[in-house]
């Protein structure tokens, strides 16, 4: 079964900004992507993703054209119905959502560097952009 992955905005960031601390987090994030280009796995992003990147990268749509082109990208709509859903979920909204929509729309992996999403226990994989690096 192919892979399909939920970026986290977090890791869109940490690609667009260069982010590194003690880890090339922009590194690990380019791999996933060059990956999904490469036809490895599918990325899906949300609604909810593409507004809070709109916050920091003015040319966001331009991140998801290899994606796109390569048909590996997936846009995941956000009801109001999923915002009440996520509720259940033990993290801060909109973090809760993100894990929601995920998960409903069988994604098998849920790719973040917040600490605190790594630490939920879920059906759907939790997994660090550090995790593709070694499987």
């Amino acid at each position: 079964m192919k892979k399909k992955l939920y970026i986290d905005t977090n890791v869109w960031l940490d690609y667009c900004l260069g982010t590194q601390d003690v880890r090339p987090l922009d590194e690990y994030a380019r791999h996933i992507f060059e990956r999904a280009v490469q036809c490895e796995f599918v990325v899906c992003v949300s609604e909810i993703v593409e507004y809070e990147l709109r916050k920091y990268v003015t040319q966001h749509e331009d991140l998801f054209e290899p994606l796109r082109i390569a048909g590996k990208l997936e846009r995941i709509p956000v009801r109001y119905a999923d915002k009440k859903a996520a509720e259940h979920i033990n993290a801060h909204y909109p973090d809760n959502v993100h894990v929601y929509v995920a998960q409903k729309h069988g994604c098998t992996h849920f790719v973040t560097n917040d600490k605190e999403l790594l630490m939920l226990e879920m059906p759907l994989a939790i997994v660090s952009s550090q995790f593709f690096q070694f499987e």
